[in-house]
Order: structure tokens, then C-alpha cells, then sequence
């Protein structure tokens, strides 16, 4: 394959760019804030399983085309090419040997990607403009936290109940939820 031929998309790109869960890859003072955040909750005797920190501009542009794609919002033929210091030569338009489109193909491959990538229905912000890229958010999976005294930020225990309780606690520490239709996602803006 030559530097210039263009790989079909699919879910083996999904290896590819790999994203980090670590805390220590944010940066300040959102790193702080979320492992202190984070640290009170498990304290409290939280669950919380953390699925990404960083993530790479390549693969926000990846995931976001894929989902775009998959969702019929965008057609696979016209998803800009990557233009980034790395290079990502995706074929989304599974173009054939005389360079025609097969968008059924294109979409179910999308479709794959998403399911890899483990999207569901949440949002993708475009390549550049998520906070992952930024090192300023956190996804995370929240649990068995009804009924538990976390301390905030100022020292004070707050019995959570809701996950709206939870959002109040996180801002306090400056770690900021604010999009219903992404729970994970958890960030210095909260978007």
C-alpha cells in the first residue's frame, strides 16, 4: 500500500489514536480538581470507573465523521480530508476500483466504528473543539452513589441522592457537568 493509498474505514481504525484514561495526562488545574473530585467520591464509597481523560485530535476526528456518518448527517464522500501532522489516510466513501462511492458500505463501516468506539447516542464534538483534546475533560461512569455523604470542595458533606446532587459536588471542585445527553462527560467547562 502506498503512503497515499487511502485505507477503508471500519472498526480497525479504532485502534488506532488510542485515547488515555489516566488522571495524570489532564492538566492544571483541572487535574487537581477532577482526581480531588474523584478522590471524594470513591472516599464516599462512590464507584466511578473512569473511560477517558486525553484524547488525540485524530481520533475526535475519527469518531466524530464515524458517528456524523452513521447517524446520516454527514455523507461519506464529503467528510473533509485530515489535514493534521499525523497522518490518517481513511477511505469513508469505500470508493471502488473506478473511485465511485458504495455509501451503504461507507455507513455500515461508520456504524462499526461507532460501535467500537463505544458512542452510543452521545454527542461528538468536531475534531479541535472537545475539551478532551485540551486535557480539561474526564468521561466517566458514576455509580452507587444514592444515599452517600461525599465532602465538597469546602469541606461540607452532602448526601447525594440524585445525579443532579452529584453535579453540585463535582462544581464545586470545578469540575462541571452540564450536557444531559452525555453523562459521562465531565469537564473545566462542563461541555
Amino acid at each position: 500500500m502506498s503512503s497515499d493509498a487511502r485505507e477503508p474505514s471500519g472498526q480497525v481504525w479504532c485502534s488506532r489514536f488510542l485515547q488515555s484514561t489516566n488522571l495524570d495526562d489532564l492538566v492544571e488545574p483541572f487535574k487537581t480538581n477532577a482526581k480531588q473530585f474523584i478522590g471524594a467520591l470513591r472516599n464516599a464509597g462512590v464507584s466511578v470507573r473512569i473511560s477517558t481523560t486525553y484524547r488525540p485530535i485524530e481520533r475526535s476526528y475519527l469518531m466524530y465523521h464515524a458517528s456524523q456518518i452513521a447517524r446520516g448527517l454527514e455523507h461519506a464522500d464529503r467528510v473533509p480530508v485530515w489535514t493534521g501532522e499525523r497522518r490518517i489516510n481513511i477511505d469513508w466513501a469505500h470508493r471502488d476500483n473506478n473511485g465511485l462511492p458504495d455509501l451503504v458500505r461507507a455507513r455500515n463501516a461508520a456504524q462499526e466504528m461507532v460501535d467500537g468506539y463505544q458512542i452510543g447516542s452521545n454527542p461528538v464534538a468536531p475534531p479541535r473543539n472537545s475539551n478532551h483534546n485540551r486535557k480539561l475533560a474526564v468521561d466517566m461512569r458514576i455509580s452507587n452513589f444514592f444515599g452517600k455523604n461525599v465532602l465538597d470542595a469546602h469541606g461540607d458533606s452532602v448526601e447525594v441522592n440524585t445525579f443532579a446532587d452529584l453535579k453540585r459536588v463535582g462544581s464545586t471542585y470545578s469540575v462541571f457537568h452540564k450536557l444531559d445527553d452525555d453523562p459521562p462527560h465531565w469537564s473545566i467547562t462542563g461541555r
